[in-house]
């Protein structure tokens, strides 16, 4: 299915940019309809694809109205906000957290070890909680429209079944 991305590029880094894929719209002469031959345009244009998703367009329409309505820096509070109180939760339980908890070394994505994710996520998913996993993590993905009281039913699950969560291994004494 046809989807819609942004990419940013830095300045002067474009230029040297070569799409591995590419679509009609990316010809230097879109009207010609050349099958044959690849002829990018010169411009960033070269990394559109084909026809565009144009329902998916009044989606993100939307959303970009709806982000810059809340403000960039509103949302970009919240979600590290969210994330810290992730991470606080998390090692204040003794579960192993596999983001690094510096804020400015991870993103909106926290990560908690699971000895058995996948069937901690289809718990999670049972009470209406819906969360990915990966290489043995549970991926916690905070939007700035979610708030603590997500968080609270989010730990609530998992302190029910939080034999599915991995445990910091125990400091020794010396």
């Amino acid at each position: 299915t046809a989807g819609i991305g942004f990419m940013y590029v830095r300045g002067g880094g474009e230029p040297g940019l070569q799409p591995s894929v590419t679509g009609w719209f990316a010809q230097e002469n879109i009207g010609l309809m050349d099958i044959y031959h690849h002829r990018p345009s010169p411009t960033a244009r070269r990394f559109e694809s084909g026809t565009p998703n144009v329902c998916g367009l009044y989606a993100v329409a939307a959303g970009l109205r709806y982000l810059l309505d809340v403000g960039l820096e509103a949302a970009d509070a919240r979600i590290r906000m969210l994330t810290a109180e992730i991470a606080r939760r998390t090692v204040e339980r003794g579960w192993m957290l596999a983001s690094p908890p510096d804020p400015e070394r991870h993103g909106a994505t926290m990560a908690i070890r699971s000895t058995d994710a996948a069937a901690m996520v289809r718990r999670l998913d049972g009470d209406g909680i819906i969360l990915s996993h990966r290489d043995g993590n549970l991926r916690v993905s905070s939007h700035f429209y979610n708030d603590t009281t997500d968080l609270d039913r989010l730990f609530e699950v998992l302190d029910r079944n939080a034999e599915l969560i991995a445990r910091e291994p125990a400091q020794l004494s010396t």
